[in-house]
This record gives C-alpha cells, sequence and structure tokens, in this order.
C-alpha cells in the first residue's frame, strides 16, 4: 500500500473502512465558476482500493448553475434528489422559478416549472414536492396554488405529463376525496402514493395509466400476522416491480414493513422479528426503500437500539447500528430516515458521537464512507448532507451539500472504473477530469 494512503479501521473488524492522506483530512477541489455539464472529478479513496470501494465525487448543479427558463440561478435544492441509471432529477429554486428538473448526460431540463399548464385544468403550477424517476418515467408532487391541502401527484410518461390524483378525485371505497397527497414512487408506469382524507383515513394508493386509483392499503386493510386492520401507514411508499412495500402498524400492537404483491400482503418484518446483532425485537421502523425484492430501512428496538438493515431472500440483516465504528474510532449513534438501496448495495446518513455526521455506503458487501462534514468540497466546509430513498443507482449516488456559507450544491459519488481504482493505489488522492 501507498504510504501516503491509511487504513483506519480493517474490513475484518467489521467497522467502515476508510483510506485518505495519512495525517490530514481530505479537501476536495473542483473547478470554480462551473454549470451543468462543465466539471472536474475529483476522487476520494474511502476504503479497501483491492475491493474497488472508492468513489468520485462530480458537482452536477450549483448555485451558480442557471435555472434552464429563468433568468437567474438555482438558489435551494431539494433534500432527496433521485438518481436512475445516471439520470438525475431533483426540486429546485432560483431566477423567479421553481420546479423539477432533470440532469442527464451534462444537459439539464426542465419536467415541470412554474411555466408548466397542471393537466386538466386551466392553472399552473406553484410549487412541487418530492420526485420519483424510473427507467425514464418521471412522478412529482405538485400544487397550482399556495393554500394548504391543494396538491396532486402527477407523472410524466412516454413523454406526456399526467394527472395521478388530486383533491377532486375520488378515492377508491371512500365517499370522500383524499386531500393531503404526499410522497410519490414510480415504478415502471406505476405510481405509488399516501393520501390522508378529511376523516383522518389514511391509505396507500397506486395508479396505473388506463387503470386509475387502487387501494394498497388502507384503515380497513387487515395486518398481515394478526387480527386487525391498520391504524397508521408511513407516508412513503416504495414500487418493487409487481410489488408496494411500506412501513404500518396497528396502535401499539403492531408495527412492521409490509409488502403487497397484487392484493396479497406480507410481512417483512414486524415486532415480532429479532434484530440482527441486537437484542430483542424490533420496535418501530422508519419508511422503507425497496428494489429488485431487497428492502432496506431504520429499525428501532428497546433500550435506544437503533440502526440501518436489509431485507433480501427471506433472510434479514445488520448494515450499521450503535456497534458499528466510524473512521476515527468513533460509535454510530445516529441515522438519517432516508435509506437507498440499489443492487444489494446500500447508501445512508449517519451520526457520530461528537455530533459529526457522513454519507456511507455498504458496496459489495464493504461498508466504507463516502464523505462527511470534516471534509471539504470546493475549499468550502459542510454543514449538511442529504440523501432520498432514491439516490443509489447503479454504483452511483447523488447527494446534496450545505455548507457553512448556506451555499448548497448537488454531487454525484461515482465507483471509479477498474483502470482508474489502479491509478489511485498508485498514486494516492487526485483530480482527475472527467471522461
Amino acid at each position: 500500500m501507498n504510504e501516503g494512503l491509511k487504513q483506519v479501521h480493517s474490513r475484518s473488524s467489521g467497522a467502515v473502512t476508510r483510506l485518505g492522506n495519512a495525517g490530514n483530512r481530505r479537501s476536495a477541489r473542483l473547478r470554480t465558476g462551473q454549470t451543468a455539464g462543465a466539471v472536474l472529478a475529483m476522487v476520494t479513496c474511502l476504503a479497501n482500493v483491492s475491493a474497488g470501494t472508492c468513489w468520485t465525487l462530480r458537482r452536477i448543479v450549483g448555485f451558480d448553475t442557471p435555472t434552464p427558463g429563468a433568468g437567474g440561478t438555482f438558489w435551494a435544492f431539494g433534500n432527496q434528489p433521485a438518481i436512475d441509471r445516471g439520470v438525475v432529477v431533483f426540486e429546485a429554486s432560483g431566477g423567479g422559478q421553481t420546479g423539477i428538473y432533470r440532469y442527464q448526460a451534462g444537459e439539464l431540463t426542465v419536467v415541470a416549472d412554474r411555466n408548466t399548464a397542471v393537466p386538466g385544468t386551466d392553472e399552473y403550477f406553484y410549487g412541487f414536492s418530492r420526485v420519483s424517476i424510473d427507467r425514464g418515467s418521471i412522478a412529482f408532487a405538485g400544487k397550482p396554488t399556495a393554500e394548504p391541502g391543494m396538491t396532486g401527484v402527477y407523472a410524466l410518461i412516454d413523454g406526456e405529463l399526467q394527472r395521478v390524483v388530486d383533491p377532486t378525485t375520488a378515492v377508491p371505497g371512500r365517499s370522500e376525496s383524499t386531500d393531503d397527497l404526499r410522497s410519490p414512487c414510480i415504478g415502471g408506469q406505476t405510481v405509488a402514493f399516501w393520501g390522508k382524507g378529511s376523516d383522518h383515513k389514511e391509505g396507500i394508493y397506486i395508479w396505473r395509466p388506463g387503470q386509475g386509483v387502487a387501494v394498497v392499503a388502507d384503515h380497513d386493510t387487515p395486518v398481515p400476522g394478526i387480527t386487525g386492520t391498520f391504524s397508521y401507514l408511513g407516508d412513503q411508499a416504495a414500487v418493487d416491480g409487481e410489488s408496494v412495500v411500506f412501513y404500518g402498524g396497528r396502535y401499539q400492537e403492531r408495527a412492521g414493513i409490509y409488502r403487497d404483491t397484487n392484493g396479497v400482503g406480507s410481512v417483512v418484518c414486524d415486532k415480532s422479528t429479532r434484530i440482527p446483532g441486537g437484542s430483542g425485537n424490533f420496535v418501530s421502523f422508519s419508511n422503507p426503500s425497496a428494489d429488485d425484492g431487497m428492502v432496506a430501512f431504520r429499525g428501532f428496538g428497546d433500550f435506544e437500539q437503533t440502526g440501518i438493515y436489509a431485507h433480501a431472500d427471506g433472510g434479514l440483516v445488520r448494515i450499521a447500528d450503535k456497534g458499528t465504528s466510524m473512521p476515527g474510532g468513533q460509535k454510530f449513534t445516529w441515522f438519517h430516515s432516508q435509506v437507498a438501496i440499489d443492487g444489494g448495495n446500500v447508501a445512508f446518513v449517519g451520526y457520530g458521537e461528537s455530533g459529526s455526521s457522513g454519507l456511507y455506503a455498504r458496496y459489495d458487501g464493504v461498508l466504507g464512507e463516502i464523505i462527511d462534514l470534516d471534509d471539504t468540497l470546493e475549499g468550502k466546509s459542510l454543514r449538511e448532507l442529504h440523501i432520498g430513498r432514491e439516490s443509489l443507482s447503479g454504483g452511483r449516488v447523488v447527494f446534496r451539500a450545505r455548507f457553512t456559507d448556506d451555499s448548497e450544491s448537488l454531487y454525484i459519488a461515482t465507483i471509479p472504473e477498474p483502470a482508474t481504482v489502479a491509478f489511485l493505489a498508485l498514486g494516492g488522492l487526485a483530480v482527475l477530469r472527467r471522461r
């Protein structure tokens, strides 16, 4: 190993591994004044090089990036950017505009903004939240006014912007509409979303083109594994092929992660499930993410147990918990609720004993750090790091960075090609021009 690289924790110890300049924190520098499509990549060796777990970081948009179709630059980004097959979608504001934007192959385009007509109406969008992407199809929440309770869910499929549901849409099995709509997730051409009516009854629903809205689970749906129906449902469901995965429960009796496949419900894990690597059973969960039959989530147990876990092939594994060491010898103390999974790899934001936090990924079975708040980007100190449930795809993680000067940027962290990794093993930390 090059003497300029130092392994802080060994892979065999089960701790997070990281390589960095011995005795120094990383300082990653990119070219200033860049816009989308004109970037430099910088390489950070963050884990065992031989395992291929080094990442390149590349900025795609920042406060100096012109807002498409507007007269200025971006000044705010949403906390949960999404990526699929190299295409990034995100919520942002700037230049007198707010909208949903797409970054693909260096080109930045508008999906919808305040100049976009709301489908089926003579109104224009006013605001946006929560965006999802799969195979080029995009879903998001949008509203035509600043008034509360007017949010709808919309989808861009095959180039056509369509209304999925809004407060005028009748809910199956209900005499009233749903006036609180949140957190769409698209898989293929299926859109899942959460809704609540004026009677405060919650539901998870799906929509497909030409088929309308159908109930996945609501307060009349039996909870798998027990007698009784759901009394609450998490507000972020995940589409996974023909299935929808969601968090829910019945009062204090039962909480769990559940999977519905074409109307048949099953338990992923619940309060009867033992905590892997922990003590006792789970007592609560956060909203899950799902991909190709695998599910990732934040879970809780008695005695302040908390961790990131994944379920695949009928088994449950611990990704990280309070017993897992961070680089520098600290232990994790907390985890953000947003966990991303793709191809068996998992990404999350974790917090340490000193109050520091970082972005971590388990890639090819190795848990490593991508970046933390002690690092610098473009010569600036970091204040916050954020991802969403769809921020991981094909060896790429998209994340939002907020700096101590209150500026923000979106970055993509990527596993480099093998030739690049070999170069890193010889040369250590480097700044490389993107190919």
